[in-house]
């Protein structure tokens, strides 16, 4: 898989779920350490617990978009460094992925309320297709 489709999965999957690439990272991250797993296995834990709260603001606003192109755009640059890719050209394509994916998500969120797919079936499969591919664009990455 390219350094490109690994940027843009992570970004995707940060853009779905915030903690998902940075997550994904870290935890196939040959000799990361226990505390470092534990705070990022801790933060998506607490995202996908908290994303499921209605007062949570919407992910196309500032509060809920900007931290999901950072962590994108951080979790891409992350993989670039480890596979030995450019780091600009990933944060740039982890940034992007990440504003798509969020539409995308919001899109899904909506399309699935609309059909009557109860919201927390529909939550529960968008986290399933974010953490895939994010840890897909880590498979072989070591």
């Amino acid at each position: 898989m390219s350094a490109l489709v690994r940027a843009f999965l992570v970004g995707a999957a940060s853009g779905g779920r915030s903690q998902a690439g940075i997550a994904a990272v870290r935890l196939t991250t040959r000799g990361a350490s226990m505390v470092s797993r534990i705070a990022v296995g801790s933060a998506a834990i607490g995202e996908l617990v908290a994303d499921k709260r209605p007062e949570v603001p919407s992910r196309l606003s500032v509060p809920g978009l900007v931290p999901r192109v950072l962590l994108g755009s951080t979790a891409a640059v992350l993989l670039a460094r480890r596979t030995h890719n450019g780091v600009i050209t990933a944060a740039l394509v982890g940034a992007g992925a990440s504003v798509g994916g969020a539409i995308v998500g919001a899109a899904w969120r909506q399309a699935a309320a609309d059909t009557g797919i109860p919201a927390l079936p529909a939550a529960i499969g968008e986290d399933a297709l974010s953490y895939g591919l994010a840890f897909a664009a880590c498979v072989g990455t070591g």
